[in-house]
């Protein structure tokens, strides 16, 4: 009985602290805060039945819609609840999977799993996309979540109600539905297909059940069912082309035909930035990312993190080679991303290094046991590496919170109080765009107004505007040229004043007399 309260009261701390700070911190509304520029793009597409940019974000959309349903606070905010409430999961996966992973004793394993999980949802870039609208804590969520589920079919004998096939079946359709927020989670899909398909009889010891994957040992009917359901999964895809259908004003690639649809779900204009990083910028983006990974954690976190990969002890130590090959995979992706919000695609590498270091406390407290007459350090190891998580938590505060954070309120607000009637406003950025689309198709606020952003000589565009402002005349494009569109666009619709938004200036928005 009492380890059954302990292994529910640890779960309990996590979420309540974590549950405490988020909602110091959360942003209240659309927010700028921590590079949240397109919350504005998530939140209106989900709203308005429309389509994200590329690559889409089906299923991100489609649990976004069920949090903008909640009757709390306005729509920006509930969507921003959807992250918050994704790292939590997040954060008590991570405790679990430390609990379940690391061999020693229960009293060490709780203790490990809660410190590893605080780390993690207390790490600064983690805790920042918690409190905006952004795809980050769900996709680390899918990471965890299939990385937990990894760890089941590795050691079924613990997970009594998973059976291997329902496991395999499971999986596979997270996989697929992971796949419909960030493709980035593909990088777990040697994971997934081959560790926990190998096939195993009763007479076989540990040590060999530990080794290396064989062709002949993998369980080729079970690969096949987690492919299988993996593609089943990947049928959220399906719901993009009704999306596109729908008539909202955020539809993204207009993918009714097949060459939208490819031009959005392989992610059309990011594709030049993939290991597309300048060389001389090569240098600076390691150490930045050295600099991020001390950030996160901090020195003596680091130390612990390292110490728990080289002499932790997981009782499946393959999971050196998945955790290994995620970290990897991940930090090699952003350092080679041509984009200043590169960093951002570290968290699944930063989730990773959260379960070393609960293995590293693990094994400290394995080895202070040990020791002969020394019972209070134990207690002062917990101490002192609490101690770290919260002074850290002190440190990073003032540089995550979002909750005063009213730039993209204040803008938008200001453009719309300004603007002439029936004006039409080109945007500059995504800043802007973003959050005029949130008022005025969201919130249905100047409905008089049109928006148009820097896509306008994209084909595709011009037939969303069309439809989305059937009162203007929206030129053919002429050979993909921004300008000569525009000055088609202005000189078709002279009657309508004609204004420039500019998000980071003084004056937000400029007007032609």
């Amino acid at each position: 009985m009492k380890t059954k309260r302990l292994n529910i009261l640890f779960p309990l701390l996590i979420s309540l602290i974590l549950g405490i700070v988020y909602t110091l911190t959360i942003a209240p509304g659309l927010s700028w805060a921590n590079r949240g520029a397109d919350g504005g793009d998530f939140i209106t597409a989900a709203a308005t039945g429309g389509v994200a940019h590329p690559t889409g974000y089906p299923t991100y959309l489609a649990l976004a819609w069920f949090f903008q349903q909640l009757p709390l606070g306005n729509l920006a905010f509930r969507t921003n609840l959807m992250s918050a409430f994704f790292a939590i999961l997040t954060a008590l996966f991570v405790a679990d999977l430390v609990r379940c992973s690391f061999s020693g004793s229960e009293q060490n394993t709780r203790w490990a799993g809660f410190l590893a999980g605080l780390a993690f949802g207390l790490s600064q870039l983690f805790w920042s996309q918690a409190l905006i609208t952004e795809v980050y804590t769900l996709n680390a969520f899918f990471v965890i979540l299939l990385l937990w589920l990894s760890l089941a079919a590795l050691k079924p004998e613990q997970h009594v109600f998973f059976k291997p096939v329902w496991l395999e079946r499971l999986g596979g359709l997270i996989f697929g539905l992971a796949l419909g927020n960030q493709i980035t989670v593909v990088f777990l899909l040697p994971v997934w297909l081959l560790f926990g398909t190998r096939r195993l009889t009763e007479g076989q010891a540990l040590q060999k059940r530990n080794s290396f994957i064989h062709p002949q040992q993998i369980n080729w009917p079970g690969l096949a069912r987690r492919v299988g359901w993996l593609c089943i999964g990947l049928l959220i895809y399906a719901t993009i082309p009704l999306r596109a259908r729908s008539g909202s004003p955020v539809n993204w690639g207009y993918a009714i035909d097949w060459d939208g649809f490819w031009w959005l779900i392989s992610g059309g204009n990011y594709q030049g930035r993939v290991f597309n990083l300048p060389a001389e910028y090569l240098w600076p983006r390691i150490r930045n990312w050295a600099g991020w990974l001390q950030t996160q954690f901090g020195i003596i976190g680091l130390t612990i993190g390292f110490y728990g990969l080289l002499y932790g002890t997981p009782r499946v130590k393959r999971y050196y080679w998945i955790t290994g090959w995620i970290f990897l995979a991940y930090s090699i992706f952003s350092v080679g991303y041509d984009s200043s919000d590169s960093y951002a695609l570290l968290i699944p590498a930063y989730l990773v290094f959260a379960i070393w270091i609960g293995l590293g406390v693990g094994k400290l407290l394995e080895e202070v046991e040990k020791l002969p007459r020394k019972a209070w350090l134990y207690p002062l190891v917990i101490t002192l590496t609490l101690g770290v998580i919260l002074v850290n938590t002190g440190l990073l505060y003032p540089q995550v919170d979002a909750s005063r954070d009213k730039r993209a309120e204040i803008f938008a607000q200001t453009v719309l109080a300004t603007a002439p009637p029936h004006a039409i406003i080109f945007t500059s950025d995504d800043e802007d765009v973003f959050a005029l689309r949130y008022y005025t198709y969201a919130l249905g606020q100047r409905p008089d107004i049109a928006i148009f952003s820097g896509a306008l000589q994209f084909g595709w565009y011009q037939e969303v505007m069309r439809y989305t402002y059937p009162d203007l005349v929206i030129p053919i494009a002429a050979d993909d040229c921004l300008a000569c569109t525009r000055s088609v666009l202005i000189t078709t619709n002279r009657e309508r004043p004609i204004c420039e938004s500019y998000p980071f200036e003084t004056d937000v928005l400029v007007c032609e007399p």
